[in-house]
């Protein structure tokens, strides 16, 4: 896949947005050898929920990124893993609970160590704000069901830039 370069105000803001504009941002991760985390329907709600994502952010303009992240100790078998998941902008695997990506995502938005997960938020001149969390399947199935409701990113208006 060949990718276009990336402008300078791009890289501050960890996704390809114009400056000032907003980002809506998923990360999603999943322990590699955790049964939950290779549950059968997860590819299919993964391929659903970035459809759903992509026209969202279209509609209100905002840039979308979209994180894979295995915290399994093995690279090679986290590669394998996201690959069987689906299309992301962008991945993180190996090195355990200790992964970087992983800590990150700890630290800005709390929550808790378990998998699979899935963590939508909406990024703003480098502030990220938690739209939503999911842990396990039947969370992120039910969410699916209900057709995947975003409070804060359904009261937001289409700007014109």
């Amino acid at each position: 896949m060949v990718h276009k370069a990336l402008q300078p105000e791009q890289y501050k803001y960890g996704c390809c947005t114009s400056a000032g504009r907003c980002a809506l941002d998923s990360g999603v991760y999943w322990f590699t050898y955790c049964g939950p985390s290779n549950h059968p329907a997860l590819p299919r709600l993964w391929k659903i929920t970035n459809d759903t994502l992509r026209f969202r952010a279209r509609r209100l303009r905002l840039g979308l990124h979209r994180v894979g992240l295995t915290v399994g100790g093995s690279v090679h078998a986290g590669l394998k893993h996201l690959e069987r998941m689906g299309a992301f902008d962008e991945i993180s695997v190996g090195g355990g609970w200790r992964n970087l990506s992983f800590r990150w995502l700890r630290g800005a938005l709390g929550g808790v160590a378990a998998t699979p997960q899935l963590v939508l938020y909406l990024e703003q001149e480098g502030t990220p704000r938690l739209l939503l969390r999911l842990v396990g399947p039947v969370q992120w199935q039910r969410w699916a069901a209900s057709r995947m409701p975003l409070a804060l990113i359904d009261t937001l208006q289409v700007r014109a830039f």
